[in-house]
């Protein structure tokens, strides 16, 4: 709950795509403002975070005729656009007993 209550007070913005790549071939294109999100599968990545750095990563493998299709969020999730939260979300889970 709290995680959720956290990414949520975040600012609404940027942008998550599935991109027909393997992570190998993302990694070099990943910046500050860019990350990998989840990978789905040998040759399927999502990237997320600042609209723009996404578009470009996109851009680069739509260039080589690979798909991908645009996430519906309300936020870049798991991406460096989360960063602001961490602080707060560790002193939530330095409270909890494992």
């Amino acid at each position: 709950v709290a995680r959720g209550r956290l990414m949520q007070a975040l600012p609404v913005g940027g942008s998550m795509v599935a991109v027909e790549a393997a992570e190998a071939e993302v990694l070099p294109l990943l910046t500050d403002e860019v990350g990998i999100a989840a990978v789905n599968g040998p040759s399927s990545v999502v990237v997320s975070g600042v609209e723009s750095a996404v578009a470009g990563v996109v851009a680069h493998f739509a260039g080589l005729g690979r798909k991908s299709s645009v996430l519906r969020v309300s936020h870049a999730f798991h991406s460096p656009l989360m960063e602001p939260m961490l602080a707060e979300f560790g002193e939530v889970v330095a409270g909890l007993e494992f």
